[in-house]
């Protein structure tokens, strides 16, 4: 099979298939593997705190990565506050969405977004999964909590709004190289009180019991 990367997908099935998949693995470096399936065609990969151990080395690392396939998105789930991969040894010096959102300042949410995306541009990531735009309608919910800007609509989503904005754009950072911010919501675990990392989610309401599929617990938390 040819190694030579063409861009986009369409080759053969494999090709197709390697197009929508983001791997993480656990190492520094970039494993023989993941740099054989982004010759292939690989989508991307996602980073994580295993892979971080200093700026100048996840440059180098994504660095290999986009060598070995010049198309990938190299993605990182940067929130700021409580969920970071770039300093996750020492904790974000960018405060989260639930501060940002209690301030309630627009222009400061913007602010931490730029400085996130600049954070993230100057390693080689060119995708952030940030912001959290979940809405923290239920206080007993074990996972969203502070990665949400509030409990009302239209505070979070204009925070989501200005989040974006400014990790889009990075002051520092030339247009060309701009990062890829993409916001996320995760619609089942918004309203529940328990967590699938460790168990199905339990639903409340009768017309919910009877039209709700049974789910398996998920293996691991995003």
């Amino acid at each position: 099979m040819s190694t030579e990367i063409h861009g986009g997908a369409g080759q053969d099935l494999r090709r197709d298939i390697l197009t929508t998949l983001l791997p993480g693995f656990f190492e520094s470096d970039a494993p023989e593997w993941v740099l054989g399936m982004l010759r292939e065609g690989l989508g991307g990969v996602c980073l994580f705190g295993s892979n971080i151990v200093s700026p100048a080395q996840v440059a180098a690392l994504t660095a290999d990565l986009r060598a070995a396939n010049p198309l990938a998105v190299i993605a990182i789930d940067e929130e700021g506050g409580d969920v970071t991969r770039l300093f996750f040894d020492r904790g974000a010096p960018f405060p989260g969405n639930a501060i940002l959102g209690r301030i309630d300042d627009l222009e400061l949410t913007r602010e931490v977004g730029r400085a996130v995306g600049e954070a993230i541009a100057a390693v080689g990531c060119t995708m952030t999964f940030a912001p959290d735009a979940d809405i923290n309608s239920n206080a007993k919910n074990p996972v969203i909590g502070v990665r949400s800007f509030g409990a009302e609509p239209a505070l979070v989503s204009r925070h989501t709004a200005a989040w974006v904005e400014g990790s889009r754009r990075p002051a520092s950072t030339p247009a060309r190289s701009t990062s890829r911010v993409t916001a996320t919501r995760r619609p089942t675990r918004t309203s529940r009180s328990r967590s699938s990392t460790f168990r199905s989610p339990t639903c409340t309401s009768a017309s919910s019991r009877r039209s709700a599929p049974r789910s398996r617990p998920a293996r691991g938390r995003s």
